[in-house]
């Protein structure tokens, strides 16, 4: 379900941020997959704690931007959380 803006947008080149919040837990070994059909610009993948804050403001932060997130960025190869980025040793998408 769309979190950032609150609806999702009606193409991919807008910032927003979805998630599963029903699906969240508190503990044990989580993943999960994804297929892109689409092009992108600089998509991060991750995990949102139940303290993440949706909602329609544009203060540009999603997965990985802040405390409450972390995120995979394989165009940019590196992984984000806390808006600080950490380079990976990874081939690009």
């Amino acid at each position: 379900s769309a979190l950032k803006p609150s609806k999702a947008p009606p193409h991919g080149n807008i910032w927003f941020t979805c998630g599963t919040p029903k699906l969240a837990r508190s503990r044990g070994k989580f993943y999960h997959e994804i297929q892109i059909l689409s092009e992108f610009d600089c998509p991060q993948l991750g995990w949102l704690s139940t303290d993440f804050e949706g909602g329609d403001d544009d203060d540009g932060k999603g997965v990985g931007d802040d405390a409450n997130g972390w995120a995979f960025d394989g165009q940019r190869c590196c992984w984000w959380h806390g808006s600080a980025s950490e380079p990976l040793q990874i081939a690009q998408w």
